[in-house]
C-alpha cells in the first residue's frame, strides 16, 4: 500500500475531523460619515460662494485625515493579526486548537492566507502541516480565492518544493473547511485537475476527495478519481494512489 511519509502526534488530534485532515497515515486520511454643511440663509452670494469653496476644502481635509487614520488602523490590525498567527505557530501543538477559531475569523484577505502558508512551510515550526490546515480550514471562502493567487508550479521555480507543499496544504485545507458548502469545495478542487502536473498536487487532490467522501456523492468522486487511472496519466505512482483510494470507497 502506498502512503505518504508523515509525522504527527495523536495528542493534537481531538476529534474525527482533525484525524481525517491530519498528516497521520491512517487509511489514507479518510474517515479519520460624511461632513454636512448648512449655509446661513441671509448670506450674500459672494459669501456663500467663498464659504462653499472653504467647505469643500474642509471636507477634503477631513476625508484625507479619515483615510490616513483608517490606513494606519488597518496596518496596525494587520500587524497585530500577523503577530497572533506567529504566536499560534509557536504554541505547543496541544494548545493550537483553542486558538485557531479566534484567529481564523480575522483572516479575510488572500495576502494573509499566503502569509499563513509561508509559516506552514517553515522547517522551524513543529507539525507545521497540521497546524496550517487546522487554521486555514476555519477561514472560509478566502482560501478558495487564494487558489487564483498562489503561483503555478513550474519546473524552473527555485522554490519548487516549498511551492508544492503550499499547494498540498491549501488543497487539504479546502477539503477540510466544513464551514464552506461541500459542493463548492469539491468543484474548486476538481477544477485543479487539468493543470495539475506534479505528483504531490495530484496525490493531494486524491486525498482531498477521500476526505470529502462523506459529504459528496461517492459516484461523483469516483468519476474524478478515474481520471488519474486513464492512459493520459503517465505517473504509475499516482495511478496506484488513485486506485487504492477508489478501492477504499468500494469497501
Amino acid at each position: 500500500m502506498i502512503t505518504k511519509s508523515t509525522n504527527v502526534c495523536f495528542s493534537e488530534i481531538e476529534n474525527i475531523n482533525e484525524l481525517r485532515c491530519s498528516r497521520f497515515p491512517v487509511n489514507r486520511r479518510k474517515k479519520i460619515n460624511p461632513v454636512k454643511f448648512q449655509t446661513v440663509r441671509k448670506a450674500t452670494p459672494t459669501a456663500i460662494a467663498g464659504l462653499l469653496f472653504s467647505t469643500a476644502s474642509y471636507n477634503n481635509t477631513i476625508q484625507n485625515n479619515v483615510t490616513r487614520t483608517l490606513s494606519r488602523s488597518s496596518g496596525a490590525e494587520f500587524i497585530g493579526l500577523i503577530r497572533q498567527i506567529k504566536n499560534y505557530f509557536q504554541e505547543h501543538p496541544n494548545k493550537r486548537k483553542s486558538l485557531s477559531t479566534s484567529i481564523a475569523k480575522h483572516i479575510t484577505s488572500i495576502d494573509t492566507v499566503l502569509k499563513v502558508l509561508d509559516w506552514g512551510t517553515s522547517r522551524k515550526i513543529r507539525e507545521a502541516f497540521d497546524a496550517t490546515v487546522m487554521l486555514l480550514a476555519e477561514c472560509g471562502n478566502v482560501i478558495i480565492s487564494t487558489l487564483n493567487r498562489l503561483p503555478k508550479i513550474e519546473s524552473d521555480n527555485k522554490d519548487l518544493l516549498i511551492l508544492e507543499k503550499k499547494w498540498e496544504i491549501l488543497i487539504t485545507s479546502i477539503a477540510c473547511a466544513s464551514n464552506i458548502p461541500a459542493q463548492k469545495r469539491f468543484d474548486a478542487i476538481v477544477e485543479l485537475i487539468p493543470d495539475s502536473n506534479r505528483r504531490s498536487v495530484k496525490t493531494a487532490i486524491i486525498d482531498a476527495f477521500s476526505i470529502m467522501e462523506d459529504e459528496i456523492d461517492v459516484e461523483f468522486i469516483k468519476n474524478q478519481l478515474k481520471q488519474f487511472l486513464s492512459d493520459s496519466e503517465h505517473d504509475e505512482y499516482v495511478k496506484e494512489y488513485a486506485k487504492e483510494a477508489l478501492e477504499d470507497m468500494q469497501e
